[in-house]
């Protein structure tokens, strides 16, 4: 254990939890780029509740990366290659997120994060379970069966997500929440790199079922961190905090300022239509590129690579401007619609190493943005309208998805998404120039069922 004490800076390349020392290569890059700031905000180096976190968080991802990668390429093997039954496991996987993110967002503001955390990680060890076992001892899988571990899988990480967002800036406070966010995906960004890859040759040589298990095993790291952070900070990190005021008649008074709302509009369209490649791209490697799982895996890591780039630009980034996302979401688009283009797999890959690089940059800005913008009693519910609008429009985005992918090509259910993204950045922009910019606390009043004002907003 280390003698060194938190908020003091540390030799980059030593890590405090002796478990997870394995990855730190992963972390020197964040760390060492926190160490050498000419801010406040460095520091984060010789934080070792913060980097025993983030260290059992990129195992864990590590783990999750590659069972998405298992899923969605099982799921294609089951169904031969259907769009659209591929896009409806995409689509029951978060359902949760659309129906349950308001009200678990201001419950998750009430309870502990900590806890909750813990709980969330046994849960969805407990659900790759039910994947790897019909498969390891059977051989058998069906897309009920798939689709309904995915549901089950959805429900956790509606829970998880907030929390994990919340624990951030618990951990380390407002000041450094961006620089640690960037470092965060910095090191989670390894794991994305190396994940999708070693599920492509896992897939080819021992089957999905293995991949589901080792994904299990690996939210154990997230465990053992979360026990470190508590016995090195105490039992203050990670407390439940009030998420808003109680009216006379008893209901919960909640408010989205208005500067957020055309970054959760930008975020609605990329995340739940734009970025649908978990249904696009194995269509896309098999259908049009006609490769394999390993190609599948090394095009994920691909992807990763460009996100760990934008998260090592975002971390050196200030706290983000108003109109900052508009960029990354434009970036996006454009990198899409040269992915729907590719005629090999070098082309694809190449494209989507620009499609990680800006979707790392758009949710980082987006997400810091709106804790820098939000009150105390605000946060909740606007992490929250962020998670529905990024994950909660998955299902109808992905069946929209599918059905362009099945009835006019897998090229088009890329391009047609990417376009509406494109116009929707445009009109952003324009709008941000058009409309003063108001402090949060002058902000009109909206209610954290934001989407259909929204929407409302957009038109």
């Amino acid at each position: 254990m280390c003698s060194a004490q938190a908020g003091y800076p540390q030799p980059a390349d030593t890590l405090c939890y002796p478990p997870i020392t394995n990855i730190r290569g992963w972390l020197s890059v964040g760390v060492r780029m926190e160490a050498s700031g000419n801010s406040p905000h460095r520091g984060l180096a010789g934080d070792r509740a913060f980097r025993a976190y983030v260290a059992g968080q990129a195992v864990s991802s590590f783990g999750t990366f590659m069972e998405y990668t298992a899923l969605y390429w099982l799921v294609n093997r089951v169904a031969e290659g259907n769009a659209l039954v591929l896009s409806l496991v995409a689509a029951v996987q978060f359902v949760p997120m659309l129906v349950l993110s308001r009200p678990v967002g201001r419950a998750v503001g009430r309870m502990s994060r900590h806890r909750t955390l813990l709980i969330t990680q046994f849960a969805q060890m407990a659900v790759s379970v039910l994947l790897a076992v019909p498969l390891l001892i059977f051989g058998w899988a069906s897309v009920w069966w798939i689709g309904a571990t995915a549901l089950l899988l959805g429900c956790v990480h509606v829970v998880d997500s907030p929390a994990r967002q919340m624990f951030m800036k618990d951990l380390v406070g407002i000041e450094r929440l961006r620089r640690a966010v960037g470092t965060y995906s910095t090191a989670v960004g390894g794991a994305r790199i190396v994940g999708p890859a070693a599920a492509g040759f896992l897939i080819a040589g021992i089957g999905e079922g293995w991949v589901f298990l080792l994904n299990a095993v690996s939210y154990l790291a997230v465990v053992f961190s979360l026990n470190y952070v508590r016995r090195v900070r105490g039992d203050s990190i990670g407390g439940a905090t009030v998420t808003g005021q109680r009216s006379s008649g008893g209901a919960r008074l909640t408010r989205i300022p208005q500067a957020i709302r055309p970054a959760l509009l930008l975020t609605l369209l990329l995340g739940g239509f734009a970025y649908q490649f978990q249904i696009t791209g194995p269509l896309m490697v098999v259908t049009v590129l006609h490769d394999d799982s390993v190609t599948y895996g090394l095009i994920g890591m691909c992807t990763a690579v460009g996100a760990i780039v934008g998260s090592v630009v975002s971390a050196r980034r200030s706290a983000p401007t108003t109109g900052e996302y508009v960029t990354w979401s434009t970036a996006f688009g454009v990198m899409a619609l040269f992915a729907a283009m590719a005629t090999n797999s070098v082309w694809f890959g190449a494209a989507m190493a620009g499609v990680g690089m800006a979707l790392s940059l758009f949710t980082t800005t987006v997400v810091v943005f709106i804790q820098h913008r939000a009150t105390d009693s605000e946060q909740g519910p606007a992490l929250a309208a962020y998670n529905a609008a990024y994950m909660g429009f998955i299902p109808p985005g992905a069946v929209v998805v599918g059905a362009i992918a099945e009835y006019l090509g897998v090229r088009w259910g890329i391009a047609l998404p990417s376009v509406a993204l494109l116009v929707a950045a445009g009109y952003a922009a324009i709008k941000l120039r058009t409309t003063p910019t108001t402090r949060p606390e002058e902000d009109a009043e909206a209610s954290t069922d934001l989407l259909a004002r929204n929407v409302h907003e957009a038109l």
